[in-house]
Order: structure tokens, then sequence, then C-alpha cells
């Protein structure tokens, strides 16, 4: 139960929460975050958390101000509040960019406007946090799922609390992204805009005869960032359908089928990930359907529930147990049902089928944000299938609306009021999943439930207002489609048109599905753990893409073998404290070295991602940096294998300080 477990502040101790300096600094960072992640999502279609940086990077701007006068003080507390609505940020940005550009991709855009973009990112994040609130009792308290990105941010913000230097390593990392990105060639609509110091990435793709095949990597340390994050499992799963894409689908569908009139083998490739990414998203949902009947029934029963007697067991609760009562993030979560009808029937001009689609987007948002809160509850929310289930929502929108008849004649509104309905549920899906990674680590730290899911609709509000704008720029400069990859905006775009048009790759969809289906009697007969997800990702990505995160990822795994190598305890150690303790003694510094890895890794990731905003808004001001016109790739690649080993090396030094000696020698092998 809640009250057997005892949190870092005592649900008795009131400290400062949501204050003006806390949610000031969040949305400052949501802002922030938000821009690098929709780069990052356009650039690679992978998205990451950005609980852990905003974390420490509040911290470091807290403890700067009050040494330099200017506030009395900051409380933990605090310091959760504004990452919690700085990670809103970025789960927002995700959304919105795996959905909205498919609107550019089809040409029905010009640019996202400005009001449709800003509404349907604050109304589907919104519902996100509203629909989380009766699952954070179920998923956090009950259930005690791991959320290892919110535990891990209590346990970052707890040792700032003990003057932890962790910033260190972000504002290096930061540095050394920012001029990797500013040195590497960038190409833009308008050509090279950075310096181009060196090629942006190795290899191409190849031609012999008919046969086609793709080799080679982006050079990107904010991608090998990435593959640190993920770890060794995931990223090989993504590099293994990156190496199935690029290296035997294109070659064979290349030399053994004859050419496709509307898709080159290349986008035939990526449809076989579409297929691969459906099956997967229906075995997620499959997995989760104890957990929705869960929450379905526990937010019907609160709706029931009489005003004195919710009020009465309301009252009861302690602190640390105060969510927003359920009754009134329900009822809030039907109001807001009239706005999202005044925009879909504003924007299409179909109020009928309006009606039909925000139904669809309230029971989606609902049933998919469980399903997010569970799955990130379990593998983080980095790990996120937030593609596969938006996915699911487009094609049974555009099946029941094509049911309806908004195919015929002019099918392009019809194709429009489709993607408003995916991005809807896809805020609400990723602000679910994310936000219940803030409400872990709030139950872990003592926060007031009610207050973090406050700040976390602040953290919707101020991001919504940006994300339609940095889109834009974004398209403006590189390109959506074509410098930027945009692979789920592609995918959105290509389902729906195919709904409602038939210009869809049904043959290598098929195939897709086949090899999904595979993967899951793999998984279930076999016992083998697979992400089909990160696979599917891998085979529709370029194999460019799924190289630079193998090669993070190799490199944790590589460190990780070092740590194991060098922890190990003397036999006597084991008899005297116990098999279990020193394993939780070992475990716990593996966690340590581990942060340290995700620390600088998330600072390579914001500083490049960000660093290519910056250069897109130096382009639309007319002004290039160029100093070099077709440079070689080789010293990007020996800069990021050194940069690789340079975010290993950050944590496994922590094994050679005297200090670190002292206390754990031990646990040292000789």
């Amino acid at each position: 139960m809640a009250e057997d477990y005892v949190p870092y502040i005592p649900s008795r101790t009131v400290l400062p929460e949501l204050t003006i300096k806390a949610v000031g600094l969040g949305l400052l960072l949501a802002m922030v975050m938000g821009a690098a992640n929709a780069y990052l999502g356009l650039f690679v279609g992978i998205t990451v958390s950005a609980s852990i940086p905003a974390a420490v990077i509040s911290m470091a701007t807290f403890r700067g101000l009050k040494k330099a006068g200017m506030i009395p003080g900051v409380s933990i507390l605090e310091n959760n509040v504004a990452q919690a609505v700085a990670s809103a940020g970025e789960a927002l940005a995700a959304a919105m960019i795996y959905t909205l550009p498919a609107l550019l991709l089809l040409g029905i855009w010009d640019s996202i406007d400005y009001v449709t973009g800003v509404s349907v990112a604050l109304l589907g994040g919104v519902l996100g946090v509203l629909f989380s609130v009766s699952l954070r009792r179920i998923l956090v308290v009950q259930e005690r799922l791991p959320f290892p990105e919110g535990v891990a941010c209590a346990e970052v913000l707890k040792a700032g609390e003990r003057g932890s230097s962790s910033v260190t390593y972000i504002i290096l990392a930061f540095s050394i992204g920012t001029l990797f990105k500013l040195s590497t060639a960038i190409e833009t609509k308008f050509g090279v805009a950075s310096l181009g110091l060196w090629s942006g990435q190795w290899g191409g793709s190849y031609s012999s005869g008919t046969t086609r095949y793709m080799i080679g990597g982006e050079l990107s340390p904010a991608l090998t960032g990435v593959g640190y994050i993920v770890g060794p499992r995931i990223s090989s799963f993504i590099f293994s359908g990156g190496f199935f894409g690029g290296l035997i689908a294109l070659p064979l569908i290349s030399t053994l089928l004859p050419p496709d009139p509307l898709f080159d083998a290349a986008m035939r490739v990526r449809f076989i990930g579409v297929g691969t990414m459906l099956v997967g998203g229906l075995w997620t949902l499959y997995k989760m359907r104890s957990a929705i009947r869960i929450g379905v029934v526990e937010g019907i029963g609160s709706l029931r529930q009489s005003g004195a007697d919710a009020r009465a067991a309301y009252d009861k609760l302690p602190r640390t147990e105060r969510d927003i009562p359920s009754r009134y993030a329900f009822g809030l979560a039907l109001v807001l049902s009239l706005p999202l009808l005044a925009l879909y029937g504003l924007v299409t001009g179909l109020w009928a089928l309006a009606l039909v689609a925000v139904l669809i987007a309230l029971i989606a948002a609902y049933i998919f944000g469980a399903i997010s809160g569970y799955i990130t509850g379990i593998v983080g929310s980095s790990n996120n299938p937030l593609s596969g289930m938006t996915i699911l929502v487009l094609l049974l929108t555009a099946t029941v609306l094509v049911a309806l008849g908004a195919g015929a004649g002019d099918s392009e509104q019809g194709i429009i009021l489709v993607i408003l309905v995916a991005a809807t549920a896809a805020g609400a899906i990723s602000i679910a999943g994310d936000n219940l990674h803030d409400l872990k680590a709030g139950h872990v730290l003592g926060s007031t439930p009610w207050k973090l899911q406050l700040a976390l609709i602040v953290g919707v509000v101020g991001t919504a207002v940006v994300i339609p704008p940095v889109i834009n720029l974004l398209h403006q400069v590189y390109g959506i489609g074509t410098g930027l990859a945009a692979p789920q905006a592609f995918l959105m775009a290509a389902l729906s048109t195919g709904v409602f048009t038939g210009r869809l790759d049904v043959g290598m969809i098929l195939v897709g599905a086949t090899i999904g289906v595979g993967l899951v009697l793999l998984e279930v007969v076999g016992k083998v753990k697979i992400s089909i997800m990160a696979v599917a990702v891998g085979i529709y990505l370029p194999i460019f893409l799924s190289t630079p995160i193998i090669i993070g990822g190799m490199t944790r795994l590589v460190m990780q073998h070092r740590m194991d190598a060098r922890l190990r305890p003397r036999s006597d150690l084991q008899q005297e404290q116990g098999k279990e303790q020193t394993q939780r003694r070992i475990d716990a510094l593996n966690e340590e070295v581990h942060t340290k890895g995700v620390l600088f890794a998330s600072g390579l990731i914001a500083g490049e991602a960000l660093m290519g905003v910056l250069i897109a808004a130096l382009v639309l001001s007319g002004n290039s940096l160029a100093l070099i016109e077709g440079a070689a790739a080789w010293p990007g690649f020996v800069v990021m294998l050194y940069i690789a080993l340079l975010m290993a090396y950050v944590g496994w030094r922590e094994y050679d300080e005297p200090t670190f000696r002292e206390t754990h020698g031990d646990l040292l092998a000789d």
C-alpha cells in the first residue's frame, strides 16, 4: 500500500514546490528541449527523455542563482517541478513531429498553420496529463513498476542535494556536440551552411546492374549517444533492422521485382518496416489488455462516486497521494471535447465526421495512454513505441472515416482530419508515458502529485506555442522528407493516403507483417526477448542512421564488460556481508557509472540538435559559415569514435579515483 512507503521528503513535511521560479525555469527548458527533440526526431525518427538532463540543468541553474544572491534557495521538490515541466516539452515535441509534418510531405500544407498546430498540440498534451491521473495510483503505487528514468531522475536530484558535480558532464558534452555539428557539413536547401570541415556521412547507396544496396553511417555523436542510452540490446535490434533493410531487402527487391511505378526500391523497404510496426503495435495492445481494463474501470468508478464521498476520501489521503481528483480530470477531458470538435470542424469543414473523429481521439488517447504508461514503466520513456500506437490510431480513423464517406470526391480534407486525430492521440500517448516517469520521481522524492500534474499542464502549454514554428523553420531550411528523413511523418502520410486513394504498397506491408509475426512467435515460443518496434524502426530507417546507434550501444557494452571484470568482490566479503547485499552494492555502483554516461550522452544529443536548429535560423537570415566544399568523411569519423570512447570514460574514470578505492576497494579486483 502507498501508506507503507516512506518517500525522501515525508508526507507531513511541507516544502515549496509549485513556485514561479520552478515553473519559469521549467518552461524555458521545455521550449529548448522541445526544439532539440523536434530536430532529432525529424532527423532520425528517435527521441529521448530529457528528464535527467533537465534535472541536472535545473539544479545547476538554481545553485548559480543562489550564489549570485538572486534567490534565497530552492527545495528538491522545486527542482522536481522544473524537470517535470521540461520533460513535458520533449514528449510533446515527439508527438507533433511524428504526425503534423505528414501534411507537408503530402503537399497539402506549405507550412504548419500556427493556430491549428498549437491547438492540436495543446489539446492532445493536456488530455495526456488528465488521463494519466488515474494511472498514477495503478502503475506507480500499486503495481510499483520500475520506471527507470523516473527513479534515475529522483536519484540525480538526491545526489544534487549532496553536492554532485554531474552538471560538468552535461556542459562538457553539450559543448562537444555543438562544436561537432558546427564542424560537420550540413546540407540545406541553400547548400552547406556549417563550417564543413568533414562530410556528414561515410558510405552511401551503391548499384551493380539493377541491384542496389546501402552501407555506411551518419557522423553524429548525438546518435552514438542515443545508442548508449538505449543500450546494446535495443541498439542491436535497430541495427539488425537497418542491416536487413539496406543489405538484404533492398538488393532483393531491386534485383528480383519489377520496378513499381509509384515507389522505388528504397521506398518499398520502408513499407516492410511499416508492416512490422503494425504487428508490433497490435502485439503491444494485446499484452496490455489487463492494465487497460483496470484503468477504465477505475476511471468510470471515480465518475460514479458522489461529491461528498469523494471529498471525504480525498481529505484522508496523505499529501504525497493527492492527485487531481479523477472526477475532475475526466470531467475536464470531456469538456475539452468541445474545442476539439471545433478545431476539427473549422479546419476541415467536415462537421459530421468531426463528431466521430473526436470520439475516436478520446478513446484512443485513454487506451493507448494506458499502454504507453505501462510500457515506459518497464522499459523507460525513451523506448516508448509511440509511432506504433499512433499508426494504429491513424489506420482505425482513416478506415472509419472512409467507410462513412470521407473519401468521396475530394479526399484532401478527410486526410487532414485523420492526421489531426493522429496528432491529438499521439500528444496524449506521449505525454502520458513521459508523465508517469515524472510522477514516479515525485513518488520517490515525496512531491505532491496534483502539483506535479498542474506543472505538467503548464509544460504542455509552453511547448505547444513553439513547436509549430520550429517545424516550419526546419522545413524551410533542411526540407522535411529530403534533408530530414522524418520517418514517422512519412509513414503517416503514406498510410493515410493509401487508405483514401488505394496508393499503398500492400505486398511489402504484408512482407513486413509476416516478419513481425515471426518475431512474435520467436518471443512467445522461443522465449527470446525481442523489441519488435526497434527492429521495425531499423528496417524503416536507412542503415546510415542505425550505424552510429550501434556504435554507441557497443561502447556501453564494452564498458559494462570492463566494469564486470573490475567489480569482483573477495570471497570472504561475500561470506561476511552476504551475497545479495554485495550484489546490491555492485548494482548501485554500475547504475552510478551508467548515469554519468547517460548524462554525457544527453549533453551530446542536446548540443548537436540545438546547433542544427540554430544553423537553420542562421540560414534563413541569409548567412553561411561554410569554409570547405567537398570535405572527406574520415576526420569526422575519427573524432566521433573518440567522443564515443570519451562517453564511456567519464563513468569508467570513477573507478580509478583514490576516493573510490578507499570507499569500495573491497569490491575491486586487483
